[in-house]
């Protein structure tokens, strides 16, 4: 910290006179100290919260990549003899419209919450 750039400032701004060993700098220091331990503190806080979050994100992975593993298995075992090669149109057809509206769901939401935490941070 440039004491005589602060202590130029002040005088600029408020017509007030400090010198380099006025115990408004004592305050000052304070303040800093107060202001460093707070950051670290919420930095702390954000860390928690999107490990939380990426705990959060991957068990829901984990349980739509089961969902989507039921579906794709229930299609292949419905199918008839003759149409049991697999493409991508084939198992949405058959997939349960649910499993499609939460999986675009939990995309989305994960998408937004992404976003939020971004902005929260920034």
């Amino acid at each position: 910290m440039d004491l005589r750039a602060l202590i130029g400032e002040v005088a600029a701004r408020t017509h007030i006179r400090l010198d380099e060993d006025d115990p408004a700098f004592a305050l000052v220091t304070l303040n800093q100290l107060v202001l460093e331990r707070t950051v670290a503190e919420l930095l702390q806080q954000v860390r928690a919260t999107m490990t939380e979050f990426e705990q959060s994100t991957t068990k829901l992975q984990g349980r739509l990549g089961g969902l989507l593993a039921n579906e794709l298995r229930r299609a292949l075992v419905n199918a008839p003899p003759d149409r049991k090669s697999i493409t991508v149109r084939s198992v949405f057809s058959t997939a349960c419209p649910s499993v499609i509206w939460v999986s675009t769901c939990a995309g989305l939401g994960g998408f937004v919450l992404g976003c939020f935490v971004a902005f929260w941070i920034v």
